[in-house]
């Protein structure tokens, strides 16, 4: 059984990863310990490269037609994104529900990035934001991060949030 966070807002930064799952089971089991744990499922991804900028126009009209074609790929892909991330809501939201965590304890954010490099920054935000002492991360999560950092996410957060109590899953 896992050991009593330091606060009970905790951040779990989620994607579809073993790690993940092992983290949301990790939470569950301190949902069965503490009637007062609000959970804040953190789901982040970004915008895939082609869809950052466009490649412009020769002529305003051109460039306003380019800029709107980019925009509605935009958000066809944000529509698919938030799609993939209820899915994982749904699911993490299962396991903590039937831990007994209350189904109004648990807050679900999706947060579209610019760039993958913003994750650790958005992450640390918004645990900030939320009033979270604590985030929960699996070692292997946003496994697309590893090429950024020597280390894993994991590793980043813990050394750059000195005040939050990170808890890394194996």
């Amino acid at each position: 059984m896992p050991s009593a966070v330091e606060h009970e807002n905790i951040l779990i930064a989620i994607d579809d990863s073993a790690a993940t799952w092992r983290a949301v089971d990790y939470v569950a089991d301190l949902g069965r310990t503490s009637q007062r744990l609000c959970v804040h499922l953190f789901h982040a991804d970004f915008y895939p490269p082609d869809l950052q900028e466009s490649r412009g126009g020769t002529t305003a009209n051109e460039e306003e037609e380019v800029e709107a074609q980019l925009e509605r790929k935009q958000q066809r892909w944000e529509r698919r994104m938030q799609g993939a991330a209820a899915h994982l809501f749904n699911k993490a939201r299962g396991v903590l529900e039937r831990a007994g965590t209350a189904p109004d304890q648990i807050q679900c954010h999706v947060v579209l990035l610019a760039h993958r490099e913003e994750l650790t920054d958005q992450i640390l935000n918004s645990a900030r934001e939320f009033g979270c002492g604590t985030i929960v991360i699996g070692r292997n999560s946003f496994h697309w991060l590893k090429e950024l950092f020597v280390d894993h996410l994991s590793e980043e957060i813990s050394r750059r949030a000195p005040k939050l109590y990170v808890k890394v899953i194996e």
